[in-house]
């Protein structure tokens, strides 16, 4: 048995045993196990400081969450280890992984999605504040992008120019926000589509968690533009197309900071391009 498995044992009272790694999801190690009892767990550990104290601030989120019927795996454990790693006991969900969004998994992804609506916990963190920062200046993840090429740098006055014609944009705050809204953050069960790695969890508005994935959609080459649309319409259905434009400009300065750190400059910059002409075709053709 792995150490980090029996010192779990011991703080939650449940004995456990260790039985494989588990692959998929992007926020920190997983294994499954399995109690005395018979029943399959997952264990999940995140040694980042910061990341840890989110995973604590996220166990009572994602509590109301679940009793407010949206569709992740219940946590029935999390706390700290003596080296101050965070850990999480949660449900074991079956389902298999979103490999392509296409219609299918879109329109499931919509279904669950309108189940974060209202579910936005008074203690989650604010994600809506922080996307404002983002399309302020007021936040990292734009200098990330615009230092890391000219092209990023290009994007970042793009997207500038983007949010100053739509001008103030009031970001609703009720709402449940995954974060992380990737496809390798959801698996397809017998009753719809269930979310993962949900560590990320905060407050504000789900059109954020739609325009992240069709984020995703347009920097991935082959994703089915009927689908893409979909996501699309969705979105601006919830709050309106500058509430959509303002979350895809901020999540994608996210995601390209991410690419910025963990991807080639090349790669950097495919992932502009796709996302440029995309935002070029949005303000072009319009979005509702």
């Amino acid at each position: 048995m792995d150490p980090c498995v029996a010192e779990v044992a011991e703080r939650t009272g449940i004995a456990l045993s260790w039985v494989a790694p588990l692959t998929g999801g992007e926020q920190g190690g997983a294994w499954l196990v399995q109690s005395t009892d018979g029943e399959f767990l997952v264990l999940k550990v995140q040694p980042d400081p910061v990341k840890a104290q989110a995973v604590l601030r996220a166990g009572p989120v994602i509590t109301a969450a679940v009793s407010g019927g949206w569709p992740t795996a219940a946590w029935r454990h999390w706390g700290v280890l003596d080296d101050g790693t965070a850990f999480v006991l949660q449900q074991h969900l079956v389902g298999s992984p979103v490999e392509r969004l296409n219609v299918g998994t879109v329109r499931a992804v919509i279904t669950a999605n309108a189940t974060q609506a209202g579910l936005g916990h008074p203690d989650a963190f604010d994600d809506s504040a922080q996307l404002v920062a983002v399309t302020r200046g007021d936040h990292p993840w734009r200098e990330v992008v615009a230092s890391r090429s000219p092209r990023g740098a290009a994007l970042v006055e793009r997207g500038s120019a983007m949010i100053r014609t739509l001008g103030p944009v009031a970001l609703p705050v009720t709402d449940l926000v995954h974060g992380d809204y990737s496809s390798a953050n959801m698996i397809i069960t017998d009753t719809g589509i269930a979310f993962v790695d949900c560590e990320t969890v905060g407050r504000g508005t789900r059109v954020r968690d739609l325009a992240d994935l069709h984020r995703q959609g347009v920097v991935q080459p082959g994703t089915d533009p009927v689908a893409l649309d979909l996501l699309r319409r969705a979105a601006v259905e919830v709050a309106g197309p500058a509430v959509f434009l303002t979350c895809l400009v901020a999540v994608g300065y996210n995601n390209l900071a991410w690419w910025a750190e963990h991807r080639s400059v090349d790669d950097f910059d495919q992932a502009y391009d796709r996302l440029r002409d995309h935002l070029d075709h949005l303000e072009r053709s319009g979005t509702g």
